[in-house]
């Protein structure tokens, strides 16, 4: 940019004001005096005008622990300025808006940001300001990622709730590192245990509306990330109401049977794909029949089971019910 040559002239006064300079412009100033022997000169003088303090230049953001263990990103850059009120550190985090996270005071070049979770990212950058504004440009973003090197805690306080239709599982939170939970269910009191459902980090309920009237079943949930899996926590366990859900109605016969029971459907069931399982006494699926229905009329051979107590579940996409059979 090229130099701008002022030349203001007065008589009887010891000052003058130059007027549209640029904040944060150097000036030199030489002043003549001028009489009828000649020119005498005083400077040159040197300032900058005032304004708005030059941008930090970019620094850098290294991971640690502090004496107690505990996870902090130090953040530190170079102070470029001279007449900074402070400065005011920013945050972006997994790549979201940036927000303000501090204000320092002036001459500061260092800052720790703490508590800091494993398996995040973070951006900074910094801005110093005074009584005339902010710093027109930022630092240079600064960015680290704290990697995970443990798995989660495992959930506790698991509580599972039920009607004929569903279960809602819930569990209190004990990591904060998790990536996700996993929802898993037994039905023989943990020998075995399937996943019904995974939810993301910090969401601590799960709706199971693939359970069947009758039945019993235990649940438990596992905390998940990157590095691994928690230990499950301790389950929960829950019967399901025998009662149907809406109004539908189920008649079973004979009953006791010596091998095919018979099952008459009422009208809620319409033409829908229905599902009907057999259960024995240790809450074990013996028998499955999934078909879409023709009739109200429905027959079950049960021949092959041994004499026993059994429950019939019928049920289909809105809707379940249950009787208990004996197989002589």
């Amino acid at each position: 940019m090229k130099d701008t040559i002022y030349y203001p002239t007065f008589t009887t006064s010891n000052y003058t004001t130059v007027t549209g300079l640029q904040p944060k412009t150097k000036v030199n100033v030489v002043i003549r005096h001028s009489n009828k022997y000649g020119d005498a000169y005083a400077g040159p003088l040197n300032f900058v005008t005032l304004g708005p303090p030059n941008p930090p230049s970019a620094g850098a953001a290294l991971y640690s622990e502090d004496v107690l263990g505990d996870k902090q990103v130090e953040l530190t850059w170079g102070d470029n300025s001279d007449d900074e009120y402070g400065f005011v550190i920013e945050v972006s985090v997994n790549g979201g808006a940036f927000s303000k996270l501090a204000t320092v005071k002036k001459n500061t070049t260092k800052f720790f940001h703490k508590p800091v979770m494993a398996g995040n990212t973070y951006t900074y950058k910094v801005k110093a300001f005074n009584e005339y504004g902010d710093s027109y440009f930022y630092s240079d973003n600064s960015e680290v990622k704290i990697e995970l090197s443990d798995a989660p805690n495992a959930p506790y306080n698991v509580k599972a709730t039920a009607t004929a239709a569903s279960v809602t599982v819930t569990w209190l939170d004990d990591s904060a590192y998790e990536t996700s939970f996993v929802v898993l269910r037994s039905s023989d009191e943990g020998a075995t245990w399937t996943e019904v459902g995974t939810v993301n980090a910090d969401v601590l309920t799960y709706t199971d509306n693939t359970v069947i009237a009758g039945m019993t079943y235990w649940y438990t949930v596992k905390a998940v990330n990157e590095f691994g899996e928690a230990t499950a926590s301790k389950y929960a366990k829950v019967k399901i109401d025998e009662m149907s859900s809406g109004n539908m109605g189920l008649v079973v016969y004979p009953n006791p049977t010596m091998d095919v029971v018979n099952l008459t459907l009422d009208d809620t069931f319409g033409k829908a794909k229905t599902t009907i399982q057999v259960i024995d006494d240790n809450n074990r699926i013996v028998l499955t029949k999934v078909l879409k229905l023709k009739s109200n009329e429905v027959s079950v051979n049960m021949s092959s089971l041994k004499t026993g107590m059994y429950k019939v579940v019928v049920s289909s996409d809105e809707n379940r019910v249950s009787k208990k059979v004996f197989k002589n």
